[in-house]
């Protein structure tokens, strides 16, 4: 190989890490927030009785919620998983 192929293979490796970041950098800000709403709806499980005091509310419907969002980020993460195509 020449020196004009290695960094075109060099460039071209280089777009592959960037966008491989990227989409870490994506799925991990989605974890944090599935993690915070999932951390607020326990808290909200916890102690319902003290921050819904007025309001009618129903512990399966916010249970079915929750279990909702992790069955829709794991198939996301799924998805993204075996999305990924790296070599040509």
């Amino acid at each position: 190989m020449n020196h004009q192929d290695w960094q075109t293979r060099t460039r071209h490796l280089n777009g592959q890490v960037a966008a491989i970041t990227g989409r870490d950098l994506k799925l991990w800000l989605f974890t944090f927030i599935v993690v915070l709403v999932l951390a607020m709806g326990v808290l909200f499980l916890g102690f319902s009785n003290l921050l819904w005091t007025h309001a009618s509310h129903s512990e399966l419907e916010l249970v079915a919620g929750l279990v909702l969002l992790v069955l829709i980020f794991a198939g996301y993460v799924l998805h993204r998983r075996y999305g990924y195509d790296l070599l040509p």
